[in-house]
């Protein structure tokens, strides 16, 4: 497993690929984790629903993870209230949130204001300070307006997520306005709902005949990994085999090491997808 760090997160790595564990049976759950954690990936994503978040932080609990894990999970609330509800409900205490990952859900200028406004961003660093919530960063929909926005929103964030693919090359310059803010990012989806990993035939050709042949599931995931500045995707793996192959696929994940004519390829493909 390879790993990159957020510049604002000291002495800190953290593993290219996340497990996603917000959906599923509990069964399943603890067998991906199990997988992960010998795999060594160390940033499982519990998603926004309060429940979900509250059985994966315990299921780190109990496998005596929460050290070694980082949790990542999303608070879509739009209150200072709200969100004091919302880390009450996820059910970890306090002192043990120090190393998790809260992302605030920012979904436009207009709601970056608002948020504000109601006390959001004030009450996430007063959590923050006194222990109640992790490292603090925003999710946006994968739009440069709402980028910029929630960047701008608040000085505190350590963070930021988004639904990055290589169908979405039109954020690569908000991507490195951001990182000009030492902010780096998590890709939230890395495969566009599965439509990038379930192909068309041309594109599926296209890739059989590029210049470094490679599966549809390796082309999403290196297009996210050639960006410097995306310390990890989110994936949503079928099984614990499926999560070792991707996992496999990680070893080869450094950024800056696609040549133009990869590039080139990515670029044909997103074309095909987005007619």
């Amino acid at each position: 497993m390879l790993y990159r760090h957020f510049p604002k997160i000291a002495n800190k790595e953290f593993s290219i690929l996340t497990l996603s564990l917000e959906a599923g049976d509990p069964a399943k759950n603890e067998m991906l984790l199990d997988t992960a954690v010998v795999q060594g990936i160390n940033l499982v994503y519990a998603g926004r629903d309060q429940q979900a978040i509250a059985r994966v932080g315990a299921l780190l609990e109990r496998k005596g993870l929460k050290k070694t894990v980082s949790m990542v999970y999303e608070f879509t609330g739009k209150t200072a209230a709200d969100l004091t509800a919302f880390l009450a409900a996820t059910g970890n205490c306090p002192g043990n949130r120090a190393g998790d990952f809260l992302l605030i859900r920012i979904e436009s200028a207009e709601d970056a204001e608002a948020m504000k406004a109601a006390g959001v961003f004030s009450a996430a660093a007063q959590a923050r300070q006194s222990g109640g919530a992790g490292y603090l960063g925003f999710s946006v929909p994968p739009s440069p307006d709402a980028i910029t926005a929630a960047l701008d929103s608040f000085a505190l964030w350590d963070f930021w997520a988004t639904d990055f693919n290589y169908l979405h090359r039109d954020l690569v310059e908000s991507i490195r306005a951001v990182s000009r803010s030492e902010l780096s990012f998590i890709s939230l989806d890395p495969f566009a709902s599965g439509k990038l990993e379930c192909v068309p035939a041309a594109v599926h050709k296209l890739f059989e005949d590029a210049p470094v042949p490679r599966s549809n599931d390796e082309w999403g995931l290196r297009a996210v990994w050639e960006l410097q500045d995306a310390v990890s995707a989110v994936i949503r793996p079928e099984s614990p085999e499926d999560l070792f192959r991707k996992s496999i696929l990680a070893e080869a994940g450094r950024p800056n090491c696609l040549p133009s004519r990869e590039m080139a390829v990515l670029e044909a493909a997103a074309a095909m997808l987005v007619k």
